[in-house]
């Protein structure tokens, strides 16, 4: 019996130093993988900063784009109502005229001499 425990007990001694083995080895994986995530962690705070960068970087185009159309467009509605207002003063500048002509006839026809020929018919 003290044989077989004997046999047990360095087969113990055997798994107990295989386990230690194991767990270095292990051990050393999960500091290796640790690493691995801490790199990852870091490109991804990089990716993440360059990102943001881009992205006021374009807002601050946009923004200059939308600006610069905005101040177009004013120009062109202001040319465009200026465009409407000369011509409706030279539409009013017409009728003005037209309205002149149309007083000079009824004025001229008011004040014509009377018909001899309807006067003496009467």
């Amino acid at each position: 019996m003290k044989e077989l425990e004997g046999r047990l007990d360095t087969r113990f001694d055997g798994l107990r130093d295989e386990m230690r083995e194991s767990e270095g080895r292990l051990r050393g994986e999960v500091i290796k993988l640790e690493a691995r995530l801490d790199k990852a962690r870091d490109e991804m705070k990089e990716r993440d900063a360059q990102l943001r960068d881009e992205m006021k970087e374009r807002d601050a185009q946009l923004r200059d784009e939308m600006t610069e159309r905005d101040a177009q467009l004013r120009d062109e509605m202001t040319a465009g109502f200026k465009l409407v207002a000369d011509r409706l003063t030279g539409v009013g500048d017409r009728l003005s005229k037209v309205e002149g002509v149309i007083e000079g006839m009824f004025w001229s026809a008011r004040n014509l001499p009377p018909d001899t020929a309807k006067e003496g018919v009467a």
